[in-house]
């Protein structure tokens, strides 16, 4: 489903040597800047690394910022996207979900919104969410 570019590979290998190494740092100081280092190359540079090296990165990319310019356009107050990973509808239909409450998105600051879904119409099969981490993996 998701072929990884050989940098952005290594950018998360490195990411997760790092979370390793951080429990073995015995300095506060030395812990809390490793701690600040992953954060950043989580948040920060993995996004465009795979935005730019992973093609279903890249096409997601391309997908939402065209409807964001739509909603914008029809002075929509947000967006919510449905994206299918493959064709294939197993049943549960496991489906992430971002709940942004308690999240600062650029100079928004979100804390009182929360996403549920219980049913998509697919088909008579059931939906499982997930809601995902607020950070990282």
């Amino acid at each position: 489903m998701l072929d990884e570019s050989f940098v952005s590979k290594k950018l998360i290998d490195l990411i997760n040597e790092k979370k390793e190494y951080i429990d073995k740092v015995e300095n506060d100081y030395a812990k809390k800047r490793m701690q600040e280092e992953v954060l950043f190359l989580e948040r920060n540079v993995l996004p465009l690394v795979l935005s730019q090296s992973t093609i279903l990165y890249w096409e997601i990319m391309k997908h939402v910022t065209a409807k964001i310019r739509q909603a914008v356009e029809l002075k929509c107050d947000a967006v919510m996207c449905f994206i299918p990973f493959h064709s294939k509808m197993p049943d549960p239909y496991v489906i992430g979900i971002d709940n942004p409450k308690a999240q600062t998105l650029g100079n928004i600051s979100i804390d009182d919104i929360e996403v549920f879904v219980d049913r998509i119409g697919i088909n008579g099969k059931t939906c499982q969410p997930v809601n995902l981490p607020l950070y990282g993996l």
